[in-house]
């Protein structure tokens, strides 16, 4: 849909001309969508789909099923829902998988396929929703490719932008327009 020219304006006039149309759309470039929100903000609730939770990655793997707990209970009760979970189950056990593969629910369709389609989900995200915002050639792209590997293996990372404008072979400005470009597309987060 977010590659459909004019979309946002085609919502807002259809929102416009029929009030009591309850329309539902989606789209995975989120650099686009928030992009055309404006066009929309007082028509339409955008929601922001994340990943699983540790909870949820339990629940659809079939490990364990636990309701959902309300900040009052967590605060007020957490002492006894700390016993009730350990008593069923050990949570710290799951938890090594669920940081390598349970955030993204690929590992449904195939666990020995899941850093390739990971690695597919990178790729579209770079040569089509960032090659988008920057608005520019290819080589642009492998130079924010270059950026995000070099940030993916220095983790911990902590960032020096004038030691990652030399290994990145960018300027200054360009780096940091760059690293807004993969935090807007959620590639990265800053802390």
């Amino acid at each position: 849909m977010h590659k459909y020219e004019n979309w946002s304006r085609e919502i807002k006039n259809l929102y416009d001309l029929k009030p009591d149309l309850i329309i539902y759309f989606t789209g995975s470039s989120i650099v686009e969508l928030s992009r055309q929100n404006v066009d929309l903000s007082r028509r339409a609730v955008m929601y922001d789909m994340p990943g699983l939770s540790f909870r949820e990655y339990l629940q659809v793997s079939g490990i364990y099923q636990s309701r959902i707990y309300s900040l009052e209970e967590v605060l007020n009760d957490h002492e006894e829902m700390a016993i009730e979970l350990s008593s069923n189950i050990k949570p710290l056990q799951y938890f090594t998988s669920y940081l390598e593969h349970g955030y993204y629910p690929f590992f449904l369709e195939s666990l020995p396929l899941f850093s390739v389609r990971l690695k597919q989900v990178v790729q579209l995200v770079l040569e089509s929703d960032l090659a988008s915002a920057e608005a520019g050639p290819v080589q642009k792209v492998s130079k924010i490719a270059l950026l995000l590997q070099i940030i993916a293996e220095s983790a911990p990372f902590t960032p020096n932008i004038t030691k990652l404008a030399e290994r990145s072979g960018l300027d200054r400005n360009t780096l940091l327009r760059y690293l807004h470009h993969l935090e807007r597309a959620e590639l990265t987060a800053s802390l």
